[in-house]
C-alpha cells in the first residue's frame, strides 16, 4: 500500500510537471530570401518566433552575428491566432544583408534566452544555421537577361515600324490610366480620411499620464471602425509607455514591450493588464477578432487602468 501511495504522488508531480512545460511554448526558426546571391546583392534573413501559452517568461534575443554581411535595414512584423483556446503569437525580424566577399558562408544559429522570473533560471533555445553562397559573377537568369538585351534589333521593314509605333502608343495609353486610377484612389482617399473626425489633439502642458487619457477618451470617434478605434486605444496606451517610461513601443512587437515592460518598479497585476489589452489588440488587427460593443467599452477602461496604475 505504501508502494501505491509513492508511485501515485510521484505520478501526479510529474502531471503537473508536464501542464506546467507545455503552459509555454516557444520555436525558432532562420531562413534566408535565397540560397544564393550575387556580389553587393541584397537579401534578407528573416528570424521567426513562435510562441504559444501565455508569456510568463522573459524572452530576450542576443545579439546576431552575421559575419561579413551588412546590415542595411530592418524591420519587424508581430500577429496573434487563436488556435483551440490557445493564443499563438508569431514575431518575425527581418533583415537585409549584403556583401562584397564571394565565398560560401554559414550565418550561425540565433539565440534566444527564455528567464523564468520566479527562480531566475534561464533555458536558452536556439535556431538553425542558415547557409548562404556569394557569387562573384551575377547569376544566370541575369546573365540571360544580358543576353537577351543584345539580342534586340532594330526592325527592319515598315510593317515591324508601324506595328513598334502602336505597340508603344498603347503601353503608353495603360500606363496613362494606371496613373489616372491611382490619382483617383488616392483624391478619394484623401477625402474619405478627413471626412472621419479626429480623436482629441494634444495639449500643450498635459502630462503623459494626461494626454495618454485624454487619446483614449479622444478615441471614441473611431467606435464605429473597430480596427481603428483599438489602434487608437493601443497607440495612446504605447504612446504613454514611450514618454513615461522610456519603452519604444511604437515600434515593437507586442513581446518586445512585456520584455521591457516586467523590469518597471510597477504592480505585477499591471503588467499582466498590459499583456492582455496588446494582445487584445493585437487579434483584432491580425486575427480578424471583432469585439462587441461591451468588450469595447471593458477595453478603453483597461487602457485607462493600465495608464494610470504605471
Amino acid at each position: 500500500m505504501k508502494k501505491l501511495r509513492v508511485l501515485l504522488v510521484t505520478v501526479l508531480f510529474t502531471l503537473l510537471a508536464v501542464s506546467a512545460a507545455f503552459a509555454y511554448q516557444a520555436a525558432l526558426k532562420a531562413e534566408a530570401s535565397k540560397p544564393e546571391v550575387a556580389k553587393g546583392e541584397t537579401f534578407t534573413y528573416t528570424l521567426s518566433i513562435t510562441e504559444e501559452g501565455e508569456a510568463d517568461r522573459q524572452v530576450g534575443l542576443r545579439p546576431l552575428d552575421f559575419g561579413v554581411f551588412r546590415v542595411s535595414g530592418t524591420f519587424s512584423s508581430s500577429n496573434v491566432k487563436a488556435i483551440q483556446g490557445k493564443a499563438r503569437r508569431v514575431t518575425e525580424q527581418v533583415y537585409r544583408l549584403s556583401t562584397d566577399k564571394p565565398g560560401k558562408y554559414v550565418i550561425p544559429p540565433a539565440v534566444l534566452v527564455l528567464t523564468d522570473p520566479a527562480t531566475g533560471t534561464a533555458q536558452e533555445m536556439t535556431s538553425n544555421d542558415v547557409p548562404v553562397t556569394v557569387l562573384a559573377e551575377p547569376q544566370g537568369t541575369l546573365q540571360g537577361l544580358e543576353e537577351d538585351i543584345k539580342d534586340i534589333k532594330e526592325p527592319k521593314t515598315l510593317l515591324d515600324r508601324i506595328k513598334l509605333y502602336f505597340y508603344a502608343l498603347f503601353a503608353l495609353a495603360v500606363l496613362a490610366l494606371l496613373i489616372l486610377a491611382g490619382f483617383t484612389f488616392y483624391v478619394v482617399s484623401r477625402k474619405k480620411a478627413k471626412a472621419v473626425p479626429s480623436p482629441t489633439p494634444a495639449v500643450p502642458g498635459l502630462s503623459p499620464r494626461d494626454e495618454a487619457l485624454r487619446a483614449i477618451a479622444g478615441a471614441e470617434a473611431y467606435r464605429a471602425d473597430t480596427a481603428r478605434y483599438y489602434t487608437a486605444v493601443s497607440d495612446a496606451v504605447r504612446k504613454y509607455l514611450s514618454s513615461a517610461h522610456g519603452i519604444q513601443a511604437m515600434e515593437a512587437t507586442t513581446t518586445e514591450i512585456m520584455v521591457q515592460a516586467k523590469k518597471l518598479h510597477v504592480p505585477p497585476e499591471s503588467t499582466e493588464r498590459l499583456g492582455s489589452l496588446l494582445m487584445e489588440a493585437d487579434m483584432v488587427k491580425f486575427a480578424k477578432y471583432a469585439p462587441d460593443e461591451p468588450g469595447k467599452t471593458a477595453f478603453a477602461e483597461k487602457a485607462g487602468k493600465i495608464v494610470t496604475e504605471m
